[in-house]
């Protein structure tokens, strides 16, 4: 039941937000984007469906967007990470460590800083 909203202006990319007009679903929060409250999916929910399409680069892509907005919302690499399956872990160390490159030298930065990959990095290769 996902819907999409694309803003588009004339200087800027366009710019899609997915959202669901279900009732509250697990992993989800409530977001006003133009004055309209639109239910989205935290960044682990979404990575955690991205990571079944893993060799897609549209979704590694997108996977090391979320990193990035996990960074910016402040989470903890190691607790973002944790209630992730083995096998999880496994597919997300394995996409960062061939994706990285990926969303570098972008206009703006749209995966996860430095001390953030790393972080995580080193806490999913303990895991393995």
């Amino acid at each position: 039941e996902k819907r999409t909203i694309k803003l588009i202006t004339d200087d800027e990319p366009e710019c899609k937000i997915d959202y669901t007009l279900s009732d509250k679903i697990e992993g989800a929060e409530i977001v006003p984007v133009l004055g309209i409250d639109i239910q989205i999916l935290e960044p682990r929910k979404i990575i955690t469906g991205k990571l079944r399409a893993k060799e897609e680069p549209a979704h590694r892509i997108d996977i090391m967007s979320m990193l990035g907005i996990a960074e910016f919302r402040r989470v903890d690499p190691e607790e973002f990470a944790a209630p992730l399956t083995h096998e999880q872990k496994q597919d997300l160390y394995d996409v960062m460590l061939t994706s990285a490159d990926m969303v570098k030298n972008k206009r703006m930065g749209v995966g996860p800083g430095k001390e953030f990959y790393a972080k995580l990095k080193d806490y999913l290769r303990r895991t393995r």
